[in-house]
């Protein structure tokens, strides 16, 4: 049950969907969470729906290119959940995960259906980060309010700021932010307030950056700043990455 964050109640795909081309030359593109596990994006391409619809990073998706990242659509997805709060806002951490959840099975439907999108799953070895607590201890500031709070994450260029979040939650944007799969291996649990900045230009990680670049008077790497800011640590290795390889896409009909 949805009230219990087992599992959100609904039918797995949308009640209704509408699909339109969007503005190509749109600078951002805006997509996220509708009433009752729906989905609503403004100017998004195919690649940036497929990426949201199996939750991957850039990374982990190949076989997309030409119209699958140069043509914007726009998607209002309309659901229902059975039980619970239909609001986001009005949900907790469980409930919202698993809506979360629901939105991506449906997703996933709407891009077999609509863009007759054939996928497949492969793991390859590639280099990854582990992040494991630093010695002396996380610097995070442990946040304790209750979970109908939400979390608030904030990234730019050279800087990351997380109000109630937790480790998955920072892995995945310090993922997003090398480049590179982490691993979080930190055994924490719990919630935290974290703010991270480094130098722009030296985001070790990065697929043409060194994994220890030297500092400069600017400021301190990425890697440094984890360590110093956040009491974690970054420790390249490599490690098995899931990827998702698109074999079979068509322009969807507008309606």
């Amino acid at each position: 049950m949805i009230a219990g964050g087992a599992a959100a109640q609904g039918p797995d795909t949308f009640e209704v969907a509408s699909i339109k081309l969007g503005d190509t030359l749109a600078n951002g593109t805006s997509m996220g969470f509708a009433n009752g596990a729906g989905f609503k994006m403004e100017n998004g391409t195919l690649r940036q729906i497929i990426q949201y619809a199996y939750d991957l990073r850039d990374f982990q998706l190949t076989g997309v290119s030409g119209w699958m990242i140069s043509e914007r659509y726009n998607i209002l997805a309309k659901g229902v959940l059975d039980e619970g709060p239909s609001t986001y806002l009005a949900m907790n951490d469980q409930q919202r995960e698993a809506a979360s959840a629901l939105i991506r099975k449906r997703l996933q439907k709407l891009l077999a259906d609509r863009f007759q999108l054939v996928i497949h799953r492969e793991t390859r070895e590639l280099p990854i980060y582990a992040l494991v607590v630093a010695k002396g201890g996380v610097k995070m500031q442990p946040n304790t309010t209750p979970s109908t709070n939400g979390t608030t994450m904030t990234r730019g260029r050279a800087m990351y700021r997380g109000t109630r979040a937790s480790l998955a939650q920072i892995t995945e944007s310090l993922a997003a932010i090398t480049g590179r799969p982490v691993h979080d291996e930190t055994g924490l649990t719990g919630f935290y307030d974290a703010k991270l900045d480094w130098t722009p230009d030296m985001v070790a990680g990065a697929p043409d950056a060194p994994d220890k670049p030297v500092e400069t008077a600017a400021g301190p790497t990425l890697l440094t700043a984890v360590q110093e800011q956040l009491g974690l640590k970054l420790e390249a290795k490599k490690g098995p990455v899931e990827i998702v390889a698109v074999d079979h896409a068509e322009r969807p009909t507008e309606n």
